[in-house]
């Protein structure tokens, strides 16, 4: 197999008198410097008890790295190491006795008074939700025999609706004044309902509603 290659020279076809060249631009992209996330993951400052993140993104250490808190008896301070394995990977951090503690305390309340926010904002949430009742259909039978539920409502509903006015003959009174009257409407009701929940039968007793 055979390649055959061409190569032209620019300035040879100028002079030829082919002037048709196109130059393309480079289309390379520029290398952007910088995080390009969407929801950028930056390194925290300072140890793990001081500058601990709080970004929920933000992945969790892996298992080799060792985190640890050693207290010194002799000079009072505790010494905080981060070594990925036997090797430091950042520098030890001294804390006094009294900065240790008051940065442990203020750590803590806020945890607390957060956990407090958290649990207020779950109960008025749910403070409408109807509790549900869960029955299970061994226990439902036994209580009720089957689990058929009839309801057969029954009853009357009578509606009375008329007109009642009077006409006054009094020239005193403007021809309107002598006119009054209004729709008369009357319903009573008489219900009562039998219910059955297996071989459990529940009456009601009639009830009469005036309306």
């Amino acid at each position: 197999m055979s390649l055959l290659f061409s190569l032209y020279n620019p300035a040879q076809l100028y002079a030829s008198g082919t002037h048709n060249l196109t130059l393309f631009q480079d289309t390379v992209q520029p290398i952007r410097s910088g995080d390009t996330l969407r929801f950028p993951i930056s390194d925290r400052r300072g140890d793990f008890i001081s500058g601990a993140s709080t970004n929920t993104y933000n992945l969790k250490d892996p298992s080799n790295i060792r985190d640890s808190v050693v207290y010194d008896a002799i000079t009072r301070r505790y010494i905080v190491y981060e070594k990925i394995g036997d090797r430091y990977y950042r520098v030890p951090t001294i804390y006094s006795f009294d900065e240790y503690w008051q940065m442990r305390n203020r750590q803590a309340e806020i945890e607390y008074f957060k956990k407090r926010a958290n649990t207020t904002s779950l109960l008025n949430r749910n403070r409408f939700t109807r509790p549900k009742l869960s029955l299970s259909e061994g226990l439902f039978n036994r209580l009720f025999g089957n689990g058929k539920i009839e309801i057969s409502p029954q009853g009357n509903v009578d509606i009375t609706a008329g007109y009642q006015g009077q006409r006054i003959d009094n020239p005193t009174l403007p021809e309107r004044a002598r006119k009054n009257g209004g729709l008369d409407f009357n319903m009573n009701a008489q219900v009562n309902v039998n219910a059955s929940i297996g071989g459990l039968n529940l009456i009601t007793p009639a009830k009469t509603m005036k309306f």
